[in-house]
């Protein structure tokens, strides 16, 4: 497959990969009713689910194949032995069991060596190639938004004397303009534009994918509002109060505070940000006076735990500066010449809950209208210029600033990925039933020789009665002399 290099920037330019630029159809998609999400439907289910089974979920969601391949290896290889050799419950002599214990750390690197190289990774690099390039159906078929480390690939195979540099810089490039003809297709089309392999031209996406896509965005958007709906009401105002008085008796100290990190937050390298919030925090230490400023940095680092992607570093940024931005809005509100006493302040605390509460409901109402038009057939363009107007005068959504094809995209970009996890894991488990046959013959071929060679004693096999043998003969000579002194 061929990458192209052209400017994607507008409506009336031709597709980047793998395309002539000719449009075989161009439906408008009208929506219907919202249909069931899937991921509402297995967070129902988890939410079934003990507490340890949910932990182990949240844990194994995070990991990937290998790295769950790794983990199982390492608790067979290491834990497991233990158990079998020191076994009180066993009836089997010492010998035996530690025969039996060894076989675990060789099942373990060939579980390894069988499921992550002959099974995992093939199969990962086959099907991240067949989903980049158009090869499967409209849900796997990631052609408008593809990944990194594929076009990384495709650029080398066609421009061998790139450098890495080049080979990044042009990547970029092409993301940049995927995204941006992505967005344009949404909002201006009202439907996503994909390729697929070995066909020229371009294909609009199945409609029921889009269709999902712009009700998941809504979705997301109605429940997100309840989430924080639920937040307030369950939440104890005595935190809220602490934190204003202090806005409240510490004002000079918290704006000061706020400029230090607004000036921190200049930069658009996360992990700098993230090390400068570090560096920061330790000032606070052994300070009780200036506590809420310390869980405030705490709760600014909190937003970008873990290792992230660079792409998605600067809606993370952006929102470590909305939180700071927060706390001057609030702490301008909550000076001292606004707010007499701690009476005071529990009474504005009060009314702010109900204020946000009051605001998040009419911002649900909205994205209930939302859908109903959305039913009614309005497209993307259609549906953003209600989200325009409604800002106009709802605080709460402006400040927000929902760009609703963005919404779309996200949740289109979400959709597809999660069919392809889908559908490794199930390749995986159906690899990995055909790949266990050899996998044990494999064991049951490498074991013995393994131990006969290291532990002939335990093996009991050729070496051990050859040992034996030995032992034999060095014993024959001193009965020969018995016999010739005779």
């Amino acid at each position: 497959m061929k990458v192209e290099f052209k400017d994607a920037t507008n409506l009336g330019n031709t597709p980047i990969y793998n395309q002539n630029g000719k449009k075989e159809r161009n439906n408008q998609i009208a929506f219907g009713a919202t249909q069931f999400s899937s991921a509402a439907i297995a967070k129902k289910i988890d939410s079934y689910m003990p507490k340890s089974v949910q932990t182990a979920k949240k844990l194994s969601s995070g990991l990937g194949e290998v790295q769950n391949t790794m983990i199982n290896a390492i608790g067979t290889g290491l834990i497991a032995p233990i158990f079998i050799k020191f076994n009180p419950l066993s009836s089997s002599d010492e010998d035996t069991r530690t025969y039996a214990a060894w076989r675990q750390p060789i099942s373990a690197v060939l579980s390894v060596l069988t499921n992550v190289y002959l099974t995992v990774k093939p199969l990962d690099k086959a099907v991240e190639s067949m989903v980049n390039s158009g090869v499967l159906s409209d849900e796997y078929n990631r052609t408008a938004f593809q990944d990194e480390k594929y076009l990384a690939k495709e650029i080398k195979k066609q421009h061998p004397e790139y450098n890495k540099t080049q080979i990044d810089n042009e990547v970029k490039s092409i993301v940049t303009r995927q995204k941006e003809k992505l967005l344009n297709d949404i909002r201006y089309k009202n439907t996503i534009e994909i390729s697929k392999y070995k066909k020229d031209g371009l294909f609009n996406v199945d409609g029921a994918i889009f269709k999902n896509a712009v009700n998941g965005a809504v979705d997301h958007l109605i429940e997100s509002e309840q989430h924080e709906k639920k937040r307030l009401q369950e939440e104890k105002t005595v935190y809220r109060v602490r934190r204003r008085e202090f806005y409240r008796t510490n004002n000079k100290k918290t704006l000061e505070y706020v400029s230090e990190m607004e000036t921190l937050l200049e930069g658009s390298d996360l992990n700098k940000v993230k090390a400068a919030l570090k560096e920061k925090l330790k000032t606070f230490k052994g300070s009780k006076d200036l506590k809420e400023l310390q869980l405030i940095t705490e709760e600014v680092l909190g937003l970008a735990r873990g290792r992230i992607p660079a792409e998605d570093q600067p809606a993370f940024i952006d929102a470590m500066r909305e939180k700071i931005q927060k706390v001057r809005d609030t702490a301008t509100a909550y000076a001292p010449d606004k707010m007499k006493d701690k009476a005071a302040v529990e009474a504005a605390v009060k009314q702010e809950m109900a204020d946000r509460i009051a605001a998040i409901d009419k911002n649900i109402e909205f994205y209930q209208r939302i859908q109903q038009e959305i039913k009614n057939g309005k497209s993307v363009k259609e549906i953003e210029k209600l989200f325009e107007a409604e800002a106009k005068h709802n605080e709460r959504l402006a400040k927000k600033g929902v760009i609703f094809a963005q919404r779309v995209a996200d949740m289109f970009k979400q959709q597809i990925k999660g069919s392809i996890k889908c559908n490794k894991q199930i390749l995986g488990v159906i690899v990995g039933l055909i790949a266990a046959p050899f996998s044990c013959e494999l064991l049951n071929i490498v074991y013995p020789i393994f131990m006969d060679t290291f532990f002939p004693n335990l093996s009991k096999g050729k070496k051990a009665k050859a040992k034996a043998c030995d032992e034999l003969i060095k014993q024959a000579p001193i009965k020969g002399k018995e016999v010739n002194n005779g």
